[in-house]
């Protein structure tokens, strides 16, 4: 049995920077920190810059996007984008970070501030009390990324827990590596619509800009990212969607509107919010659609920068261009 979580891919569309976090345990720090090198037994996460030492024993699950060794036994890696030269108060970072965990690993039971390597982040423990499963895991970060690891295991199998404590030992982020776009193979859509070029993968993304050279999204005119993950039915995603716009308004995004509409896209449902937003001194407009399909969805996250238009008939010609380019989406 898995644990569903509706927000594995949904929540890494949020910039994000690892801030420090005060230590939970209300005690002495008893946690390790996670000093690790990769080394020629590291196998990468897909679709991400994490490696770790997997036994034999877990295989991937590419529907669920997780490594499976039995019905409650897996751990799942989740990457996200940072927030560059941004900062957000610590204690609102904590509560959006704890908020996601809870999806996927449970009720938080312990939470102590570690290291993983060079990165700040916490240790956690939590779990299904009612599926009779545990969890324990991390997540780490610093401006440019975020990462957790969260592994599942029945709550009275001691040895599984130490298995999934050996797997995270071995966690090592590999800043330099480059991501092929040719990964995120199980979604199409036409470029050629926006003219926009592949810039970057981050936080399990795909984002094109107009050139797909720029280094800061809040200096371009617009940008497209897509995203693609196990949201199976309309009411997972109108829950992960609601899940999103409490995290974002946690971080001090306030919004124009938060009404979603349902549309339809072919024969699929999609769940779509368009509205301005304003993130500290950034004023942008959001065009968020998710497709839902009976396997997976694929969220395009679209965005317009206020301040960089030399027009206001600008913003018009970039609405066209995202629903033209949504509606070409193929999965």
């Amino acid at each position: 049995m898995i644990i569903k979580n509706f927000l594995p891919f949904l929540f890494s569309i949020l910039f994000l920077v690892a801030c420090s976090t005060d230590e939970q345990s209300n005690g002495k720090k008893t946690m390790f920190d996670v000093e690790s090198s990769k080394t020629k037994e590291h196998t990468r996460i897909p679709r991400s810059k994490i490696f770790a030492i997997i036994p034999d024993t877990y295989k991937f699950d590419k529907k669920d996007n997780l490594y499976r060794k039995g019905g409650q036994q897996y751990f799942t890696m989740i990457e996200g984008v940072g927030m560059q030269k941004k900062r957000i108060e610590a204690d609102k970072l904590e509560q959006v970070m704890k908020n996601m965990l809870i999806g996927h690993a449970g009720d938080i039971t312990f939470y102590e501030k570690i290291k993983v390597n060079s990165y700040t982040g916490a240790y956690f423990e939590g779990g299904f009390q009612e599926n009779g499963a545990a969890s324990i895991g991390v997540w780490f970060g610093d401006d440019t990324f975020w990462a957790a690891f969260v592994g599942v295991y029945p709550a009275d199998d001691e040895q599984e827990k130490i298995d999934l404590l050996n797997i995270l030992a071995t966690l090592y982020y590999d800043e330099k590596f480059t991501i092929d776009p040719n990964e995120f193979s199980d979604f199409t859509f036409d470029s050629s619509i926006s003219g926009f070029k592949f810039n970057t993968v981050s936080g399990e993304r795909l984002v094109y800009t107009p050139t797909g050279k720029e280094t800061s999204l809040y200096e371009v005119e617009a940008y497209l990212s897509f995203s693609s993950g196990p949201i199976y039915s309309e009411l997972a995603g109108e829950i992960a969607l609601r899940n999103v716009l409490l995290n974002m308004s946690t971080l001090g995004i306030t919004f124009q509107s938060k009404d979603y509409k349902k549309v339809k896209l072919g024969e699929r449902t999609a769940l779509l919010l368009e509205s301005e937003i304003q993130e500290k001194e950034h004023k942008q407009f959001l065009y968020s659609i998710l497709i839902i399909g009976s396997e997976r969805s694929v969220l395009m996250y679209a965005v317009c920068n206020l301040d960089q238009l030399e027009s206001p008939n600008d913003l018009k010609k970039y609405r066209e261009i995202f629903h033209k380019t949504a509606q070409s989406i193929k999965f």
